[in-house]
């Protein structure tokens, strides 16, 4: 879905989060210090961005997309630029120990800046920082864990049409850096500027999504604290510009936290190249409280590139030059594994075609903070989700009776930005994504209009075309099972607490210090074993079982406690034995 309003608590959010992500380590950029006494920092050489982009005709544009089908919001235009350390910026000695090269960007006008990387190599014990003209925001300190492998890279949103990349040398390394930036990302919109006249000194204000829009941590999200934590928006450099949606880590069969997210296929439309490499993804941005707040949340933190796995137009052509007609879904693969300090949570599942009485929709509407809509039966409203087939217009019609058609509450939305969001059932586990409704420029007024998603089943394995199913990467061992619940990788066990009765009369586990083999022994036929480490990671799997006993040889695990899961023809039951 698009908006022609543009977020401006973006531009202001992702300049201020760095202190808190992955991509960077915080401090302070050494020049502050010197900034009064060192001649050669004020002089540093500007290079003067040109700037030939009509803004009025922009936003016409994105007005225009907005009334003739659903797109991603878009918010910055892309300008060619060619930024090399090894050529230009200044090099100066601030003492004996350190040494900084600094260059000045100017692109006049900006409300901020995406900075796009060729290369971006960090020697050992060297720093990069970007910050704004007036110290407001400062991005870094980058090192050598922020990218260490080299290779394209972007940076988040900086406020200001002015900033500055200051490199500080290693004191303990010869390796020569390598920052070569492609091209600046020159972030626009009326509606940010209106925004800066409103205060002085200017600052850029949050809670742009419209005045319905229900926070995620208010009473409607008290049974959603796992999913929520899931949730995530993105932005992505596609055809020239730079669009942002919101998507959903989910789980697979194996419960390994592999960083898998899903989307909506439409964010990815593009007539041009989509750099699925420099996508940065951000988590945890909400308010704590259900109140909006004058700050920005500080938890936020944040991964750069991912890898396309699976693709589902609403129409395309295949490789063997095939029209398809699709349900609208993206699988993405980060590229870096989620650290257990981001304390994210990887969503369940549905491939079943069944439509939900209740849930919600956890989104970035605007790319402002995580908001949460609700859909359940209401006055002449008996069944709020029916299978339905969303029609976009030419180009843009998907696979028939493959999205679900979804009425809220009547209480809030989505608006441009929660493209590709995730719509949740009653159990709590995904069984779509934001596809888009109602075309308008307030969604507030049209909260009662039925909106679609595409139905995860068949994101799953419903294309005949192998390449467009999700199932090979969410059920890697073939487990075939319908659903999965969610996985917690800071929960020692891993496994579906959720939906395990315990009772020792019921599952017996002998011995309980096992050397080679343990003895499983319910009251009823086993159908389905699983075994996690202490670490949650799944060992074994095992299906097909008709009988009550079974043995399992663990002679070549590793010592340590293991979590055992017995699905019987009635439950689920769960023990623990320790391999010696």
């Amino acid at each position: 879905m698009i908006n022609k309003y543009f977020l401006i608590m973006l531009v202001s959010f992702v300049s201020s989060i760095s202190a808190f992500s992955q991509i960077s380590e915080g401090g302070t950029p050494p020049s502050f210090k010197y900034q009064n006494t060192t001649r050669s920092i004020s002089s540093s050489s500007i290079i003067n961005v040109p700037v030939n982009l009509d803004i009025n005709r922009l936003m016409w544009e994105d007005e225009i997309v907005e009334e003739s089908r659903d797109a991603p919001l878009r918010i910055a235009k892309v300008i060619p630029l060619s930024v090399n350390i090894d050529s230009i910026g200044n090099w100066t000695s601030l003492s004996d120990s350190v040494k900084i090269w600094q260059q000045v960007i100017y692109a006049e006008g900006a409300k901020g800046l995406i900075l796009s990387y060729k290369d971006f190599y960090i020697p050992k014990g060297a720093k990069l920082y970007i910050y704004n003209e007036d110290h407001s925001r400062v991005l870094g300190a980058y090192t050598q864990n922020t990218h260490p492998q080299g290779g394209k890279f972007a940076s988040e949103i900086i406020a200001g049409d002015k900033i500055t990349l200051e490199y500080v040398a290693s004191t303990i390394s010869d390796e020569a850096p390598r920052l070569v930036i492609e091209d600046i990302g020159y972030v626009y919109g009326d509606n940010y500027n209106r925004a800066l006249r409103a205060s002085s000194p200017p600052t850029p204000k949050i809670n742009s999504s419209q005045s319905c829009m229900i926070n995620v941590n208010c009473p409607d999200g008290d049974n959603w604290k796992d999913q929520k934590r899931g949730v995530v928006f993105y932005q992505v450099k596609r055809g020239g510009a730079w669009s942002i949606c919101s998507g959903s880590l989910v789980n697979n069969t194996k419960r390994d936290g592999t960083p898998y997210l899903l989307t909506a296929s439409h964010c990815f439309w593009a007539n041009g190249v989509v750099e699925y490499e420099t996508i940065v993804v951000y988590f945890h941005y909400e308010f704590p409280g259900c109140e909006n707040e004058d700050t920005f949340p500080v938890t936020t933190k944040t991964l750069v590139g991912t890898d396309l796995l699976v693709n589902i137009p609403l129409q395309g052509v295949t490789a063997e030059g095939v029209a398809v007609q699709g349900s609208d879904g993206t699988l993405l693969k980060l590229k870096t594994n989620i650290p257990l300090e981001y304390k994210v949570f990887f969503n369940g599942w549905d491939t079943r075609d069944v439509a939900s009485s209740s849930g919600v929709v956890i989104h970035h509407p605007n790319g402002d903070v995580k908001k949460i809509v609700t859909y359940l039966p209401r006055e002449g409203l008996k069944n709020p989700v029916t299978t339905q087939t969303y029609n976009g217009g030419p180009g843009f019609n998907g696979i028939t009776n493959g999205f679900w058609g979804v009425y809220y509450d009547g209480r809030s939305a989505t608006q441009g930005g929660s493209s590709g969001s995730s719509i949740f059932n009653s159990n709590g586990l995904i069984v779509g994504t934001l596809t888009g409704g109602v075309r308008t420029t307030d969604y507030c007024l049209t909260r009662n209009s039925q909106e679609f998603f595409g139905k995860f089943g068949y994101h799953f394995d419903h294309m005949t075309d192998v390449s467009m199913q999700m199932k090979k990467y969410l059920d890697p061992i073939n487990e075939g099972t319908p659903y999965l619940r969610g996985y917690d990788p800071n929960n020692p066990l891993g496994i579906e607490d959720s939906v395990i009765e315990n009772s020792t009369q019921e599952l017996v586990i002998f011995p309980t210090l096992a050397d080679n083999e343990v003895n499983v022994n319910a009251n009823s036929i086993i159908r389905s074993i699983k075994v996690y480490d202490m670490n949650g990671r799944q060992v074994y799997a095992k299906s097909g079982y008709n009988a009550s006993t079974t043995t399992i040889s663990v002679s070549s695990w590793s010592k340590g406690v293991y979590s055992i899961l017995v699905q019987t023809e009635s439950k689920k039951l769960s023990s623990k034995f320790i391999k010696k």
